[in-house]
């Protein structure tokens, strides 16, 4: 975290170092369970990217803002992924509402919508007892949506 620290620590260095930063904070975020880091690192990763939005050109922000989004939901959506590589859907509502209360996702985003809409799946599917054990459980809305937004 030093390093991000020291690399975040002027409006020059962000701009300059902004791949490494995105790339650290991205190691980092995977490499830790502690949702205080994490906080802090999805802080970092949305001031320095405001730093790097306000230079954007106004032909190619759409652009940005697009892979600014997949970026953060990625890392969202990293949180949720177990060791298989399955995401669940009602961490992925909890962490989007964790998102939606420190101000960085709003209401309307549709990471949020696809959260909300696969935890109610999950938690109707479980309570019919529909759902199959979690070693042999479909996930391929699950996986596709991983792969949409982290590009894996």
């Amino acid at each position: 975290m030093s390093d991000l620290l020291e690399l975040t620590s002027s409006p020059g260095s962000v701009i300059l170092h902004i791949e490494e930063i995105l790339a650290q904070i991205a190691k980092e975020y995977s490499e830790t369970t502690d949702l205080v880091k994490r906080d802090s690192l999805l802080n970092l990763h949305h001031a320095s990217l405001n730093i790097v939005q306000a230079g954007v050109p106004p032909d190619d922000l759409e652009r940005f803002l697009e892979a600014r989004a997949r970026h953060y939901r990625g890392l969202l959506i990293w949180e949720t992924v177990d060791g298989e590589g399955n995401a669940n859907a009602e961490a992925l509502e909890r962490v989007t509402a964790r998102e939606i209360a420190a101000g960085r996702m709003s209401e309307d985003d549709k990471l949020r919508h696809l959260a909300l809409q696969g935890a109610e799946a999950e938690c109707a599917a479980r309570q019919s007892d529909a759902l199959p054990s979690r070693a042999s459980k479909p996930v391929g809305l699950w996986r596709r949506l991983l792969s949409a937004l982290t590009g894996r």
